[in-house]
């Protein structure tokens, strides 16, 4: 296959630039033709070293890609090293576009004076913003010394530990005392997605029943509309991501019982699970067939399997999570705690279930997990949410389950650009498909 957009001699034919090495799987995108210089860390560190007036020898590293086709590419670098390192959001666009979108962060900016923060790249059609500037996110600047409306929902708030950054879309902190310890998190939204988020985990908490339930979720300390920031209290124990062999398949059957109770809770006033749907399914096909043309058929063929077996299921609509996965769950002595609220909404419980299992399956796809760990940790997953009391439907959750590892793992492997998982792409294509055997027409 032809590479990124490289003539034979290895460069980029549109910006006369070396493309990066290893991103051969990805076909020429003819939107964002300057996509292989962005994704160079040492034509871009050159760039930024420029921008920030940092040594240019200082190491560059691609932290972080968001590449959708022909619809958008945001990248971030982190430049330097330790506590001398700088992040920077690069933002690629279509040709011309970028001088627009430069002038107009020029004339949101009023009149604070200089503006280092963020820089145009016009051969590279690109926009530069040095963290903690964003395009989208309005609150990002202050939380590092939040003013006194913010610091009101977390009182003692008096210092702040960045935790996540994802460019245009959302950035969390953890708020310390005086004495360094954990007070709360906040989350800061480039759109009113944290309103909806607060008022679902209001809806949860205030179906709590008993402290005996295997599952505890987050309070909602506050949330300020002006700066679209949320603010949730810390869960006592460890994250599940740190667990492997029996502890993990241990908490695996936990965590099915505690999603078994979330979804018993008696909350409906909750978005509709569209997730699965023919429009997502045709988003996640293009994505994939436009950047890896190769694999065009196979995905084709497996939406084409999705949508003549698609799960109209026979069990009860109920409240989900929306992101079930290790990374979500807290894990206490006694009990679980799920926390990540940002997706949730009303619909098949096999929703869930599979997104859980498509993950599990991905990671194995990946050479994460060996078959054997990935069938143990489903089983005991399963197991605990049967013994919550719920049931499921086997077909239902085979079509979620491959319908997941579609939308959710196979076209993330497109859109964060990373050749060495990229590479499996026709691995978990092809367990997708297998999930979906034996599924008969719902």
């Amino acid at each position: 296959m032809v590479g990124v957009g490289l003539s034979s001699e290895g460069v980029s034919p549109s910006t006369g630039l070396p493309a990066p090495a290893g991103m051969g799987l990805l076909a020429p995108d003819p939107i964002f033709p300057q996509r292989d210089a962005l994704l160079d860390e040492k034509i871009i560190g050159a760039r930024i070293a420029a921008f920030l007036a940092t040594a240019a020898a200082a190491p560059c590293e691609r932290k972080q890609v968001r590449y959708r086709p022909r619809r958008d590419l945001q990248v971030l670098y982190r430049v330097g090293a330790d506590s001398d390192a700088s992040l920077v959001s690069v933002h690629a666009f279509a040709s011309g576009e970028s001088a627009a979108v430069y002038a107009q962060a020029l004339a949101g900016a009023g009149d604070e004076g200089p503006r280092p923060w963020v820089t145009h790249v016009p051969d590279l059609d690109a926009v530069f913003w040095a963290f903690p500037h964003d395009r989208a996110i309005v609150g990002l600047p202050v939380l590092a010394d939040p003013p006194p409306d913010l610091r009101s929902m977390v009182p003692g708030w008096s210092g702040s530990e960045f935790l996540t950054y994802l460019p245009a879309r959302s950035a969390v902190v953890r708020c310390l005392d005086g004495e360094g310890r954990p007070l709360a998190y906040v989350k800061a939204y480039a759109d009113d997605r944290g309103a909806r988020t607060r008022r679902a985990m209001d809806a949860f908490r205030a179906s709590r029943r008993s402290d005996a339930e295997p599952l505890r979720t987050p309070a909602a300390l506050g949330y300020s509309f002006d700066w679209r920031v949320l603010a949730t209290e810390p869960m006592a124990g460890h994250p599940m991501t740190e667990l492997e062999g029996a502890a993990l398949e241990l908490e695996c059957r936990r965590l099915g019982e505690a999603l078994a109770a979330m979804h018993a809770a008696p909350v409906s006033d909750l978005p509709a699970f569209e997730r699965h749907g023919s429009r997502r399914l045709a988003t996640a096909t293009q994505t994939i067939a436009l950047a890896v043309p190769d694999a065009e058929v196979s995905v084709g063929r497996l939406v084409a399997r999705l949508e003549a077996t698609r799960a109209g299921g026979k069990t009860a609509s109920v409240c989900l999570h929306g992101d079930v996965k290790m990374p979500n769950v807290i894990v206490g002595q006694h009990d679980l705690a799920i926390i990540d609220f940002d997706t949730a909404c009303f619909g098949p419980p096999e929703a869930d279930l599979g997104h859980f299992l498509g993950v599990l399956r991905a990671e194995r796809c990946l050479g994460r997990r060996s078959a054997p760990e990935t069938g143990r940790l489903e089983a005991s997953f399963l197991d605990g949410y049967l013994r919550g009391g719920r049931r499921f439907e086997a077909a239902a959750l085979a079509w979620h389950t491959a319908a997941s590892m579609l939308i959710k793992r196979a076209a993330r492997l497109v859109t964060t650009a990373r050749s060495h998982t990229l590479r499996h792409l026709p691995t978990i294509l092809a367990e997708a498909s297998q999930a979906l055997e034996g599924v008969a027409k719902i």
